[in-house]
């Protein structure tokens, strides 16, 4: 479904009746999704998103954001899609999870790039690519770098 430059990191499990009811609406969202059922996804999602904003679970928060971000990624709505990787960068960056804000915001410049806005992408994979390198985690800095690259090559044909 993806390629090899982007990979979504799977939903923590979390321990306790509220964090395991959000965990188990996010899963079932997800096999809506793969069944090809995206319009019930999205309504488990924003259900999901509910009960994590009510918990002030930012950080799963990000996540369900991230997930109806790809949703309209793969439907090809990218400006909602870039909307959704915004709001789960906020939540990522309120729960002090740089790393899955520095992939939200490189989610947001591939979805400038697919909108045909590479200027405005680039800007966005820069601001991860900082995140990333000042998070230290190197092996995550070959997505953003894939997608640079990617981004650079065909701004080079254009």
């Amino acid at each position: 479904m993806y390629n090899n430059c982007y990979v979504r990191k799977p939903i923590i499990s979390h321990t306790g009746q509220s964090k395991n009811k959000r965990r188990l609406v996010c899963i079932w969202g997800v096999r809506m999704w793969n069944d090809k059922e995206n319009e019930k996804a999205m309504k488990v999602y924003l259900q999901a998103l509910d009960i994590a904003l009510r918990s002030e679970d930012y950080n799963q928060a990000g996540y369900i954001c991230s997930y109806m971000g790809d949703l309209y990624d793969f439907e090809g709505n990218y400006l909602l899609g870039k909307d959704k990787y915004k709001e789960a960068e906020s939540y990522f960056r309120k729960a002090g999870n740089m790393r899955s804000s520095a992939f939200a915001l490189r989610d947001v410049g591939r979805m400038y790039a697919f909108s045909d806005s590479l200027d405005i992408a680039l800007i966005f994979l820069l601001k991860a690519d900082t995140i990333i390198v000042e998070v230290g985690d190197s092996s995550d800095i070959g997505t953003i770098y894939c997608l640079l690259y990617t981004s650079d090559a065909a701004d080079d044909k254009a």
